[in-house]
């Protein structure tokens, strides 16, 4: 027959759940198998051939596979022929080769087509997939692969879920973690919109918008007046305008791969609103599609029928538009900043619809290349402290003043730029302290935004009472210094901890090595002789 489908294994299919059998999707059913949906019951003959050392013994065995249709779809789900209540497949897997979730979920295995119900069966590990996939090619056999993960992603994850979102403070780094899968996947699999208050349906799903077309000019009879000019055949005509979600949906349907639909900022926009009638598709069986179609409108249904006809849907209903279902391989991804969470309430029906994913503060400086600081100039001197640092003091302040991680600051709530180890005044000024100012303390009884000269003193500035944010913008420099100087002063109870100008400076060469400029701040006064003394030999050769 020359045909052969290779499909990675699903958790599922290694789980050793004896309700949990391994179920064959439409691809398989409709297009490989070639099986008619009417028929409830299918029986193959499966022949096991070994392509590793380990698997020799088992070389030649056979195995009956027994299909039954699952009731409302075209799918095929094995059921309990061998032991343990197992289909004999699943049980060759689990009892025989001895596979397991943990270390074989990277792993695939293949059926070869002999004759009409006759297959070869591989077991494939994933270190020899490439190789596997290269030898049935170059002999013109016709190649059909199913994955449930991305490529670069394969080993890392279980499974990555269909629709979840990763939620937390800002600045945690939720959108670097969808990115971590995304990028290892080409552009045209990866959709990305953000909502906000004004987000629609029209503007996730689509709608008709107008567009400058070319048409002719006619006279009163109807013959074209050839003399006219091209902008006299401009008009304007209407066209349906597919947005982030339709886009995605038909790519999937394009392609065995996955696709990702990433929603930024998902709680910004009224997703009741914003999804509409596609929120009934959030629902997915086993098999990863929709467990119930929608009937979408007629300009939808147009617009489907159009651009899914040359693709490889068994389902007519799916492939003319008449019905729509969310593929396996559609993944939908999100971002919720909690401290935004009152925008717009998401429903409890919406929420369970979705696997979530809390992404904590945590300190990412481990790494030398994110080890930032906070650097100021004041009364010629020149002043800094570590941001993770920074961010500890404030986050203490925000719970203490708050009770609540919401409010609180991620390290990449901020970054320097232009690849400087420093973030600068402007934006420590126009990013860290309007936050703090306007969203976290600005109706909170805190200490964070009052002079206090008693604790820190500083001639600069001779004010007393509340900060104004227009202070910081009057001069950001002594501004911070003395910010910064109150903040670790406080402490937990309010009383000085740290000396009146707080100076770090570390004696890990590879921090040294990343600050540059560190040269710049060797000798200055206002670093302790200790701490010069200790690291200006070590500074010197890191310098250069």
């Amino acid at each position: 027959m020359g045909k052969i489908k290779i499909q990675q294994f699903r958790t599922n299919d290694l789980n050793d759940d004896n309700g949990k059998q391994i179920e064959f999707g439409k691809t398989w059913t409709e297009s490989f198998f070639k099986v008619d949906s009417s028929v409830d019951e299918v029986i193959l003959n499966l022949t096991f051939k070994a392509i590793t050392s380990d698997t020799v013994d088992f070389d030649g065995k056979s195995i009956i596979l027994k299909l039954a249709s699952v009731t409302g779809r075209s799918d095929r789900k094995a059921y309990a022929n061998g032991n343990n209540g197992r289909s004999q497949l699943k049980d060759f897997f689990l009892s025989d080769l001895g596979l397991s979730v943990v270390d074989n979920n990277s792993d695939y295995f293949a059926l070869y087509q002999v004759n009409d119900r006759d297959y070869f069966l591989y077991y494939i590990p994933n270190l020899l997939y490439n190789n596997f996939i290269k030898f049935f090619e170059s002999s013109n056999t016709e190649v059909s692969v199913s994955r449930t993960r991305p490529e670069g992603f394969v080993g890392k994850d279980a499974e990555l879920p269909l629709q979840q979102i990763f939620y937390g403070a800002p600045g945690t780094g939720k959108s670097h973690k969808v990115k971590e899968v995304t990028e290892t996947l080409p552009k045209s699999d990866v959709f990305r919109t953000t909502f906000h208050p004004d987000s629609d349906y029209s503007t996730f799903v689509g709608c008709y918008k107008p567009k400058m077309v070319k048409a002719p000019i006619r006279d009163g009879s109807g013959h074209e007046i050839t003399s006219a000019c091209e902008d006299e055949k401009k008009r304007i005509a209407y066209e349906y305008e597919p947005q982030a979600f339709l886009k995605a949906y038909v790519r999937a349907y394009e392609t065995n791969e996955p696709v990702f639909l990433v929603i930024e900022e998902i709680n910004r926009g009224n997703c009741a609103q914003i999804f509409g009638d596609m929120f009934q598709l959030l629902d997915r069986n086993e098999n990863g599609e929709s467990d119930y179609a929608i009937k979408p409108e007629t300009a939808i249904q147009e617009f489907l029928n159009e651009n899914l006809k040359n693709c490889d849907i068994a389902d007519e209903t799916i492939k003319s538009g008449e019905e729509m279902r969310l593929p396996a391989n559609l993944h939908i991804w999100a971002t919720m900043n909690t401290s935004d969470q009152s925008l717009f309430p998401i429903d409890s029906a919406f929420k369970r619809r979705w696997d979530w994913k809390y992404v904590p503060i945590k300190r990412a400086d481990k790494e030398p290349e994110n080890k930032w600081i906070i650097k100021v100039t004041h009364g010629g001197n020149t002043y800094w402290c570590y941001w993770w640092e920074f961010l500890e003091a404030i986050n203490h302040q925000i719970e203490e003043t708050t009770h609540s991680e919401d409010k609180q600051l991620g390290c990449f709530f901020a970054k320097p730029k232009n690849g400087e180890n420093f973030i600068s005044t402007d934006t420590f000024v126009n990013k860290v302290i309007f936050y703090l100012w306007n969203d976290v303390f600005k109706d909170e009884d805190s200490a964070v935004f009052q002079y206090d000269n008693d604790k820190v003193e500083d001639v600069s500035i001779s004010r007393s009472g509340a900060m104004y944010f227009r202070h910081f913008m009057e001069n950001k420099d002594e501004m911070i210094h003395y910010f910064i100087n109150q903040l670790f002063a406080m402490g937990e109870d309010n009383n000085p901890v740290v000396p009146i100008d707080y100076l770090k400076y570390d004696n890990d060469p590879k921090v040294i090595e990343h600050l540059p400029k560190m040269r710049e701040y060797e000798g200055e006064d206002s670093m302790s002789e200790e701490s010069s003394e200790d690291n200006a030999d070590d500074a010197d050769g890191k310098t250069e």
